[in-house]
């Protein structure tokens, strides 16, 4: 274990050192700025907060990916033939770059958040982001019709604050409709409201609420309920972020392995594309799926969704992209949000231990090999 923690502190110094480190520093603090400067006249921070969470997703990508370039960059360099000669064990080598490149991915995600929450606090009076539970949906989820559409409030959560329903719209006419009237009923009051046809819908029911009744009644347009949240009180923006920004790094780091393992049999920069790839395919394949499964069933498209499930069997399941969503739209992270980050963490692990295994004989080439 100590010769491990040796090879990881060697390669964490390494990449401290190194000149893309110093430029992806300058580069992480002026996105920041530039965001910050940016959106001071916008009505909302959100532009603010997509920004700069974009910019530390980048570093902390970068760094993910990086790790397999250090590799083949010690093979060619001759580093690797001087290393064999202190005898480290080959797995013991790739392990310690898996874990360099993940703990600076996380490290990096970490500070990069809480650098952007203090960046937007200094920039924005108003950068806020809001505590938030998730609420069962029921089975019937269009508004709209002579049914009312009925949401069951858990009772842990029945005082918890406002109301947020994600709908989407069915229009039924050739107008064009912007916003609908809804009424919405519970057991202590009701009230009417104007809202948008596509979006969030806020509304605070009454304290004890523990069933909520929505009728739609415009007549040319359906309304399906994709989502529904009860938010709470508001976060501090620099822990928040911070947690933001660590989840991110959590994600991003995942494929820190798979750059390692491809990094045994090609180079450094085509190891860092294939894991950049899979990130980004882990991140979107979902919804790719969900595309790929409406494409009627003939002749080639009848392959895509199983094309794409074959590769996204192959891409780790990063939520990197509902964590950016909710950010942006001014939601923290809600606790169960490191449960969903847990199977990154076991394709890591996993990873991990496939890039361990030694190479068959026939092309051992080194001790990256």
């Amino acid at each position: 274990m100590a010769e491990l923690f040796a090879l990881t502190g060697r390669h964490l110094r390494t990449t401290a050192r190194s000149r893309p480190a110093r430029a992806a520093a300058v580069a992480l603090v002026l996105g920041l700025v530039l965001a910050a400067y940016a959106a001071r006249g916008m009505p909302s921070p959100s532009l603010l907060l997509v920004a700069a969470l974009f910019v530390v997703l980048l570093v902390v990508t970068g760094f993910a990916v990086g790790a397999g370039t250090t590799l083949p960059d010690d093979r060619v360099a001759g580093r690797e033939a001087w290393l064999s000669t202190l005898a480290p064990p080959g797995w013991k080598r790739r392990l310690a770059v898996v874990l360099a490149g993940w703990s600076l991915a996380a490290l990096l995600g970490l500070l990069g958040g809480a650098l952007a929450g203090l960046v937007g606090q200094l920039a924005r009076d108003d950068l806020a982001l809001r505590s938030w539970r998730p609420v069962p949906l029921p089975e019937a989820r269009m508004l709209g019709g002579a049914t009312p559409l009925e949401l069951e409030i858990p009772d842990a959560l029945a005082t918890h604050g406002e109301l947020e329903l994600e709908v989407r719209p069915l229009v039924r006419s050739m107008k064009l409709i912007d916003t609908a009237d809804v009424v919405w009923t519970t057991e202590a009051g009701s009230d009417s409201l104007r809202v948008p046809v596509r979006g969030p819908i806020r509304f605070t029911p009454p304290p004890g609420s523990r069933r909520v009744s929505l009728a739609l009644m415009t007549a040319d347009v359906r309304m399906r309920l994709v989502d529904a949240r009860l938010l709470g009180p508001t976060r501090a923006p620099v822990p928040t972020l911070a947690w933001v920004g660590l989840l991110l790094g959590l994600c991003a780091g995942a494929v820190a392995p798979v750059a390692v393992l491809l990094s045994r049999a090609t180079s450094g920069q085509t190891a860092a594309a294939g894991a950049f790839c899979l990130l980004l395919l882990g991140s979107v394949k979902d919804g790719m799926r969900d595309l790929a499964a409406r494409l009627e069933p003939d002749g080639l498209q009848a392959l895509v969704p199983a094309v794409l499930d074959g590769f996204a069997f192959l891409a780790p399941d990063a939520p990197v992209l509902s964590v950016l969503v909710d950010a942006t739209a001014l939601r923290a992270p809600p606790p169960g949000t490191l449960g969903a980050a847990l199977p990154a963490l076991a394709y890591t692990l996993l990873v991990a231990l496939l890039a361990c295994l030694p190479a068959p004989r026939a092309w051992r080439q080194g001790v990256n090999t």
